[in-house]
């Protein structure tokens, strides 16, 4: 008997998308399904058309709880989970219709526990895409991790086995890039993942409301904890590889310019009124500064300047890009 695979779908404010995203999931060509919609207290006619789906598919189970958000949604899938393999699709997304079985095969065929694929944009879709002749990419636990790092660490690219992910739960203090915090977990536990380059699952790149999408606020700061939380982790999963640790701090550095640049600037102020947010990142980011062989007089500038005149560095470089365009 082929293995079932526990679908969780954490459904919010996702009226206007929510039918495309489930119909993609009960047409799948893969069958052996136990879908499960988690509708975490949404204001809008999700849970009625949750419910009205499962009246109809008898592999579908709706949970309906108060809103606590998107990762304590998809912990109540987890409890709730019984197949061998367990995947997630958000409700204002969609994927093709051979995802899974692909995913499933590979995973049986390299007895691999996490199998991924490439996340695509709904806006960048110009033709019905085809899934044939495809190759499995083996890929080390290094290979993996540059794997996340290229196509991203979004849960629902993901499928896992149950017997990988049965010990974890998603952080429920943390509203936003939960995802970054669970996947490098994943990448300590497990020796290997296939990769299908691929864009089975469809980002709705259309959706306002979407977390992703909206202006810089205090969750976006988030990123940096989770970027400093992937370096511990990296630290001690490979202690003596400095190319990594470089690339790494790169990447920290980057994301602390990022959010420097945004938190100078005024419509932001309100989000910084004790400037702990500009401290924190100018801090990390001279932790992690490295004067490389050919610095741009950028970042060097940014390392040298206190926090009193980085507004305005920031000020002055925009104005001069400007002028430049």
């Amino acid at each position: 008997m082929n293995p079932t695979i526990s679908v969780i779908v954490p459904v919010y404010n996702a009226e206007r998308d929510l039918h495309k995203c489930l119909d993609s999931i009960i047409n799948q060509t893969y069958t052996q399904l136990e879908i499960i919609l988690v509708d975490d207290g949404s204001p809008d006619n999700c849970g009625s058309i949750c419910d009205d789906y499962a009246k109809k598919d008898d592999r579908i189970k709706v949970i309906h709880q108060k809103n606590k958000g998107v990762s304590c949604a998809r912990n109540s899938g987890l409890n709730q989970a019984i197949g061998d393999y367990i995947g997630f699709v958000d409700s204002d997304d969609w994927i093709h219709e051979k995802m899974y079985e692909t995913l499933i095969t590979q995973a049986l065929l390299n007895k691999s526990d996490l199998t991924s694929c490439v996340i695509q944009n709904s806006s960048d879709i110009t033709k019905p895409l085809e899934s044939e002749n495809l190759r499995p990419i083996i890929l080390d636990k290094k290979e993996l991790l540059y794997n996340y790092f290229s196509f991203g660490f979004y849960i629902p690219r993901n499928l896992y086995s149950k017997k990988l992910i049965k010990d974890f739960k998603f952080d429920e203090n943390i509203k936003f890039v939960e995802d970054m915090f669970f996947s490098i977990n994943i990448v300590e536990k497990v020796d290997n993942g296939v990769f299908i380059e691929f864009p089975f699952y469809v980002y709705n790149d259309n959706n306002d409301l979407s977390l992703t999408r909206v202006k810089y606020n205090k969750n976006t700061f988030l990123s940096l904890d989770a970027n400093i939380y992937i370096q511990r982790k990296v630290n001690k999963i490979f202690p003596n590889d400095i190319e990594l640790h470089n690339f790494i701090k790169e990447r920290i550095i980057g994301n602390c310019l990022y959010h420097l640049q945004n938190l100078c600037f005024k419509k932001n102020a309100n989000l910084d009124q004790d400037g702990a947010m500009k401290r924190k990142s100018k801090q990390i980011y001279n932790d992690n500064f490295i004067f490389f062989k050919n610095p741009s007089a950028f970042k060097t500038v940014i390392r040298l300047l206190n926090i009193s005149w980085l507004k305005y560095f920031y000020h002055f470089h925009i104005s001069f890009r400007k002028q430049d365009l």
